[in-house]
């Protein structure tokens, strides 16, 4: 959730924290960057819940990186 008061967003930061919760923290900055934008189709620097849904609900990562 965004400090911002955006609770159905995850910004850069909340990616960053989850990445730490699920002990993906040692990714290298360019693969979890590389995973927030495949993420935020739209390009406004935050995750909504239709884009966070389309990657989870995918059959595949090229699913993701096609669409």
């Amino acid at each position: 959730m965004d400090a911002g008061g955006q609770p159905d967003r995850i910004t850069r930061l909340d990616f960053q924290k989850l990445l730490h919760t699920l002990n993906l923290h040692l990714l290298p900055r360019a693969v979890s960057d590389g995973m927030f934008q495949a993420m935020d189709t739209d390009g406004d620097g935050s995750i909504s819940f239709n884009e966070f849904a389309r990657v989870v609900s995918s059959s595949s990562p090229r699913d993701v990186l096609s669409m």
